[in-house]
């Protein structure tokens, strides 16, 4: 890493979750990045009210540009339900063509 190379914010956050979430996608896609919690730690939650987020993801300033196009599309995608599991998500539909043992 060069002196000239810097963290960049791509995105705000609700809370903790969504954070770790986007930056584990990234990291999954090939762009390091971090959370940054915006928050006192001794004051929880004081922060998040104060400025309305809980904190930022950052990534290499020369990653931005393409860490905003996969936030983009993750946020964009469709919601699609796990295979094997009927659309109630109870996992009823996982007993079919399973036989009873006495």
């Amino acid at each position: 890493m060069s002196e000239d190379e810097r963290l960049v914010s791509v995105r705000r956050v609700q809370d903790e979750t969504t954070a770790t979430l986007l930056v584990d996608f990234l990291r999954s896609n090939g762009v390091p990045a971090t959370a940054v919690a915006m928050q006192i730690p001794w004051l929880p939650g004081v922060e998040t009210f104060r400025q309305g987020f809980w904190g930022h993801v950052e990534v290499m300033e020369r990653d931005a540009e393409r860490a905003q196009v996969l936030i983009d599309d993750f946020y964009a995608g469709d919601v699609q339900d796990e295979p094997g599991l009927d659309a109630g998500g109870d996992g009823a539909d996982l007993d079919e063509g399973v036989e009873e043992r006495e």
